[in-house]
């Protein structure tokens, strides 16, 4: 194929798809997702946010009112590990993209990450956190008010 005939059929001269326009996606040349909308992403995550605050034995986060933070995941503390294994559990089963969080450095071994005293806070943190899976902030508003009323109902039952 010539090197004319390959930028017309969306192909540079090493036969890789030719750039991002018209949505085309850098690696397999396949339509992608329209660039991500940023106020969009903030905005259902500000919502999950406020709708699940408040919510008995669970810590959610919060900033300053004028900062303007950006999301990529949303992060909640619940009282201990059992209770996050059966909200997990439940989660996983109503299809929910809910995770255990990041392990953290408590529980890495001690040749891979020095420990000089105890870390309770990291360890609480590495055994009760949960994450909601970031293609969730890039749902349809209605969506985001179907995940907010499942979260919610959730939490209530697995955290108060």
């Amino acid at each position: 194929m010539s090197h004319a005939n390959q930028e017309e059929e969306g192909e540079d001269a090493e036969g890789s798809p030719a750039g991002n326009k018209d949505g085309l996606n850098w690696q397999t040349g396949q339509q992608s997702q329209p660039l991500l909308n940023i106020a969009s992403n903030e905005e259902a995550a500000q919502q999950i946010i406020a709708e699940t605050q408040g919510i008995s034995g669970l810590s959610g986060l919060s900033h300053a009112a004028h900062s303007r933070p950006v999301f990529y995941k949303i992060a909640w503390l619940v009282n201990d590990c059992q209770q996050r294994a059966s909200l997990l559990a439940e989660a996983y089963e109503l299809g929910l993209p809910l995770f255990e969080g990041f392990r953290g450095f408590v529980k890495r071994s001690a040749r891979r990450c020095g420990k000089p005293v105890a870390l309770p806070h990291s360890e609480l943190a590495a055994e009760a956190t949960i994450l909601l899976h970031h293609p969730v902030l890039l749902a349809e508003p209605s969506e985001i008010e179907m995940v907010c009323e499942q979260l919610v109902s959730l939490f209530k039952k697995w955290c108060s």
